[in-house]
């Protein structure tokens, strides 16, 4: 073989790989066009036995075993949300193939209380922070709710309709 012809034949294998790796993401969407979540909401009582949250390790590795592509964090789910926890967490939804997609949270604004809204509002500052630190792109904000219902399955008994 030639120089010219070496030469000329290593240029266009950076060019080939750039090309094939940019069109690579675009041919697996179009093979699936639907990529379909769960949220750690589900795995929540996994385990009948114990009234224990399950561990946020778990609950992306079992998304993972099941085939979803990505996850939503249930915040209330988080023991520990210092930083070094909320890289961990990244790094082992990265780990397992898995999106971060969505962080959802539980405040309440339905309060006359000024100062109950102002701490909620706190909170949802810090949520935000926290899902930044995780990389995910949504947070899903619960408003709360009277507080009327004694607890969530007689709200459900009544459609989620609760009275002032």
């Amino acid at each position: 073989m030639k120089r010219r012809h070496l030469l000329a034949s290593t240029l266009t294998i950076p060019a080939a790989t750039r090309v094939l790796m940019a069109e690579t993401p675009a041919a697996a969407m179009k093979s699936r066009s639907y990529r379909i979540g769960v949220s750690t909401y589900s795995f929540w009582h996994f385990d009948e036995k114990t009234d224990k949250w399950r561990d946020m390790g778990k609950c992306l590795e079992a998304a993972a075993d099941m085939g979803f592509d990505g996850v939503e964090l249930l915040q209330v789910q988080m023991l520990d949300t210092s930083p070094s926890i909320l890289n961990k967490i990244k790094r082992r939804a990265f780990s397992l193939g898995l999106d971060l997609m969505g962080y959802s949270t539980h405040q309440t604004f339905l309060t006359p209380d000024k100062d109950k809204r102002a701490e909620n509002i706190i909170k949802t500052t810090q949520f935000m922070e926290e899902a930044y630190t995780l990389g995910i792109p949504t947070i899903r904000v619960n408003t709360g709710r009277w507080g009327t219902s004694k607890n969530f399955d007689e709200l459900m008994a009544h459609r989620g309709v609760e009275p002032r």
